[in-house]
């Protein structure tokens, strides 16, 4: 998978520790040398294999505001050599966009990294994409690449009256973009409904219903570029984070995981004209506002406890909360809809038991797996700030990102209710995330016995000063002279 890169095990970033100036010269070592890992690897044109697109079949979906392009390829190899990579191509005008790209072969996952190609095209981003195996001279294989791209449709016309029904357009090449010729590609393109305004015709098209193809085409040279332009009706909530800061606290006396998500919401769709009528909204609600949120749908762990949805005003109190088998389904509901350029800001948080989420490494290290945020339904994620509280005294920490480009790493301090030292925060920031890449990170760190009974002392302590304060007080006689009885 690809989040600027591609999916790998989880990586250690930085060793270091919050006020140790020895363990800050290695993070510093260590972000320069994952400086120098997330240059991009250089492959030459000339040096590409002979491969040969044998059929594609390539299918894209339109039907949420996250666009889904999958591709099936089989290939040949037409060189006289084994081949182990396969070197995908994105059209930057769809790169700009990419929020996740994974491959498959046989249902099993393919490592796939970012490479700059020396002579390529200028309108491409590479890929690399590993083999299972080498495939033999004039052997074929199969291969399937899904993407996952953001913010690629836009509202036409930009803003609408609460009566309408809205539309996107959006742009799409309907060839695939290869390095690599092409027998046979076929473009299928799924839209929400029947209602299509208008799409580019390239013959062969077909338009029925919902579905539209391109193709079959035959005989398509390598780096060609044909896009169609496409305008369609599309109601779906069109619901983006524009922003979230989630915060986890471990709490070893209390065994517990805090974790709070505060959210800022945005609604990128078509704005709305003139004026919000709630009659209307509430008595014709088929017919108005249709392309409306009225609610947000977010899936926690089954474990989830306590949980609650607020935001300035105070508790919201139009939320639901349903527990099933695996998971727990939040269903809130802001104190208005959300209609095209209108935003709102909340947070929630639950509690988890540490047990799941933390256990002990044979170094005697403690390892905290958590995931990267909450799984808001078809909801991208332009920006997620993440921050791990660790107990007071935690040390040698070391973070694993299931990323290969990943973010910078800071690592600061937090004083709370009787800190002395402050707490260690993690913190790092992603960008442009879809719910598939809501995934598990790990954070380790080394934490002494003796930290654990820091604050039960402290409190002992506290109290231990405040009698013996007490009993001097009322055995010391303070009067000047003594008492007349």
């Amino acid at each position: 998978r690809v989040h600027g890169g591609h999916f790998s095990p989880f990586q250690s970033l930085a060793p270091s520790s919050a006020l140790s100036s020895y363990f800050a010269m290695k993070l510093l070592v260590a972000l320069v040398l994952a400086a120098s890992l997330a240059s991009l690897a250089l492959v030459d044109a000339a040096s590409i294999a002979k491969l040969v697109n044998k059929d594609v079949h390539r299918s894209i979906d339109f039907t949420s505001c996250i666009v889904r392009i999958e591709t099936e390829i089989t290939f040949e190899n037409a060189g006289s050599a084994p081949v182990s990579e396969y070197i995908f191509c994105v059209p930057k005008t769809l790169a700009k966009h990419l929020a996740l790209l994974e491959a498959e072969a046989s249902s099993t996952e393919l490592e796939t990294r970012r490479v700059a190609v020396d002579g390529g095209h200028s309108d491409c981003e590479y890929f690399a994409i590993g083999l299972k195996k080498p495939v033999s001279a004039g052997a074929s294989a199969d291969i399937v690449v899904r993407g996952s791209y953001t913010h690629v449709m836009r509202p036409f016309p930009a803003e609408i009256l609460q009566s309408q029904r809205q539309q996107m357009v959006a742009e799409v090449p309907i060839y695939l973009v290869s390095p690599y010729e092409t027998d046979v590609v076929k473009t299928v393109v799924a839209f929400p409904s029947a209602a299509v305004v208008s799409h580019d015709v390239f013959k062969p098209s077909t338009l029925a219903g919902q579905v539209l193809t391109y193709g079959p085409y035959k005989k398509v040279p390598a780096h060609s570029f044909k896009v169609a332009k496409l305008h369609f009706e599309n109601n779906a909530p069109f619901l983006a984070i524009s922003s979230m800061v989630k915060e986890i606290e471990v709490s070893h006396w209390g065994s517990n995981l805090a974790i709070e998500e505060s959210v800022a919401l945005k609604h990128d769709g078509a704005k709305l004209k003139g004026s919000f009528s709630r009659f209307d909204y509430q008595r014709a609600p088929t017919t108005s506002g249709v392309s409306s949120v009225r609610s947000v749908l977010v899936t926690l762990p089954r474990d989830a406890a306590d949980v609650y949805y607020r935001d300035t005003i105070g508790n919201v109190s139009t939320s639901n909360l349903r527990y099933g088998d695996d998971v727990a389904e939040l269903e809130m509901r802001p104190r208005f809809p959300l209609f095209g350029g209108w935003r709102t800001e909340f947070y929630m948080g639950y509690n988890l038991p540490l047990a799941k989420s933390l256990g002990v490494m044979s170094s005697g290290k403690y390892l905290l797996t958590t995931n990267v945020a909450a799984s808001f339904n078809e909801v991208p994620m332009d920006s997620v700030e993440v921050r791990v509280i660790l107990p007071e005294g935690a040390s040698d920490i070391a973070v694993h990102l299931p990323f290969d480009q990943s973010p910078a790493v800071t690592i600061g301090s937090r004083k709370t209710y009787l800190d002395t030292t402050g707490r260690p925060v993690v913190t790092f920031v992603l960008t442009n995330l879809v719910p598939e890449q809501n995934v598990p990170f790990q954070v380790e760190y080394a934490l002494a016995s003796s930290s654990l009974l820091h604050e039960p002392m402290l409190l002992i302590g506290a109290f231990a000063a405040f009698f013996a304060a007490a009993i001097l007080y009322h055995r010391t006689d303070l009067t000047l002279s003594p008492s007349s009885a």
